[in-house]
């Protein structure tokens, strides 16, 4: 992804910073399946990179083929520490039902900060530009 610098790898998950645009990018790996253990390993390194480079804004890279999700996992994931520290966290899909489904999760976990699925990258940033002077 341009304009993002890789801080750490882990085999289900990469960490990259945008320190100019202040995203923390988080892409998961394919044939990854994120449980308790795995989903609070994501919140600490989240919080540690957000307060180190000074973030504002999160970024997931959801495309990945196979990618599971416990359900525990994603009330972890929606509602942590990490989370209070940014003003929006967008999420890439792959396809449109990739789509319907983040868009129930959303409903359902009703995470603590804006949160919008795209398919696009260019719309995903762009949205997370209009939390800038929030």
């Amino acid at each position: 992804m341009k304009g993002f610098v890789s801080i750490k790898e882990l085999d289900f998950v990469s960490f990259l910073v945008a320190v100019e645009n202040q995203i923390l990018l988080s892409k998961y790996e394919d044939n990854s399946t994120i449980d308790k253990e795995k989903a609070l390993q994501i919140i600490e390194d989240s919080y540690t990179f957000i307060k180190s480079y000074k973030l504002n804004f999160g970024l997931i890279d959801n495309r990945a083929a196979f990618l599971n999700t416990t359900e525990e996992a994603r009330q972890l994931l929606s509602n942590n520490k990490s989370l209070k520290l940014l003003k929006a966290q967008a999420v890439l899909v792959k396809t449109l039902a990739d789509r319907i489904n983040t868009n129930y999760f959303i409903q359902v976990s009703k995470p603590i900060i804006p949160f919008k699925a795209f398919e696009e990258e260019v719309k995903a940033l762009k949205w997370l530009e209009n939390f800038k002077t929030a």
